[in-house]
């Protein structure tokens, strides 16, 4: 199943801001993450820390790229500016890697580097 690139960051947008929901839709089971602070989790990981996290209500995705490996692997990299309430704004270098089967698209990797 073939998907455009607004598609994938349209789906990335939704991790970010959506919370449980949208991992529990886009998420793999076998996905593995990586998070400053919190280092590398599984889907129900993440998942489990959402339910009391505040979502990202500002989020800004420049230097974005995407390299496409044959019809079902695509990977993403991009620059993130993300923004909770009053708090201070998180800024990071990610990477996410989607592959796509009969079921749709899932993510299957991300990563995510603090910069200052």
């Amino acid at each position: 199943m073939a998907i455009t690139d607004d598609n994938l960051w349209h789906a990335e947008r939704r991790l970010w801001t959506e919370g449980a929901e949208a991992y529990g839709e886009l998420v793999a089971p076998d996905c593995v993450m990586v998070f400053p602070g919190m280092g590398v989790m599984d889907r129900a990981g993440a998942i489990a820390g959402l339910e009391n996290a505040p979502r990202w209500r500002e989020l800004d995705m420049s230097e974005r790229h995407v390299a496409r490996f044959g019809k079902d692997v695509a990977v993403l990299a991009y620059r993130a500016e993300a923004k909770r309430g009053d708090d201070e704004t998180y800024t990071c270098h990610c990477s996410s890697t989607y592959r796509g089967a009969d079921a749709g698209w899932h993510l299957i990797q991300h990563q995510q580097t603090v910069t200052d």
